[in-house]
């Protein structure tokens, strides 16, 4: 072999490797620069499967207000289905999603009485859902805007209230019979929990205290004592305070959910429902 076509070979052996490397840096390049080139996809903000409680709505101007006070407002979106309470009455309906773009349709509410602030806010939130046509979720507020891109309702994540350190209203007692009743007009029966295991209230004529024992959702009442006054207005208070105590202890679980507090017996049966006072 001559010294001539072996230096030749060499040449080519090291141009070969050459123009591999390059090849190589080169397809690496590519891959980092469509990589870096390509849009970043953006996620979405998740609101379902969030218990979302009224901040602001709209006035009739297009100004945001805050709600009336004390009013229990708030929606929650699950599989296709909305669920809440617009302030005197719960709502329940459907809804599509797409992205940020969401439409409602409202299908059903109660038909209970609130005062005239209370009523004219449900009205005006159960409109503004109807136009709503996309969101934004800004800082942990969700904001609800119509085809002008005007926000008409601002809403935060639900926060639930301690079992602790709050007054707690009496919306619904066990009638003892299997079913739950409201309670009489003109009466208050009123529960509150301290942290280190009393328990105490209006049974809707006499002031109660006890004890309780709380294990996870697990509570056990004892110790109910009351007060000896007789009230005679309104009528059967006194029947709907005996009903109270005995649900109190037939009480054998205790759940926060949505603000409402709800303590039910060893089947599962609702033996007392409260709201925050």
């Amino acid at each position: 072999m001559s010294v001539e076509s072996s230096c030749s070979g060499t040449l080519l052996t090291v141009l070969e490797r050459m123009m591999n490397r390059w090849a190589v840096l080169a397809c690496f390049l590519g891959v980092m620069l469509s990589v870096s080139c390509k849009t970043p996809v953006q996620e979405v903000p998740q609101i379902e499967g969030i218990a979302w409680e009224l901040s602001g709505i709209s006035d009739s101007e297009g100004n945001l207000i805050p709600p009336v006070q004390n009013a229990q407002v708030w929606f929650k979106l699950s599989e296709g289905r909305i669920t809440g309470n617009a302030g005197a009455n719960r709502f329940f309906g459907e809804y599509v999603l797409s992205g940020r773009t969401i439409r409602f349709s409202l299908t059903g509410s109660g038909m209970m009485m609130g005062t005239p602030e209370l009523m004219a806010q449900e009205m005006r939130l159960l409109k503004v859902l109807g136009e709503t046509v996309d969101y934004r979720i800004i800082d942990g507020e969700l904001r609800l805007r119509n085809a002008d891109q005007d926000v008409m309702v601002t809403m935060k994540r639900r926060v639930e209230p301690p079992l602790f350190s709050t007054v707690w209203k009496v919306t619904g007692v066990n009638n003892g019979k299997g079913g739950m009743t409201g309670l009489l007009t003109g009466s208050e029966i009123t529960l509150e929990f301290t942290q280190d295991g009393a328990v105490s209230g209006s049974a809707g004529c006499n002031v109660f205290n006890g004890s309780y024992v709380l294990n996870g959702e697990t509570i056990r009442f004892s110790s109910l004592a009351t007060t000896r006054r007789m009230c005679f207005q309104p009528e059967g208070v006194m029947e709907q305070e005996a009903v109270f105590l005995q649900a109190l202890e037939h009480s054998k679980s205790c759940n926060i959910k949505m603000g409402v507090l709800e303590l039910r017996d060893e089947s599962g049966g609702l033996q007392v429902k409260g709201v925050v006072k």
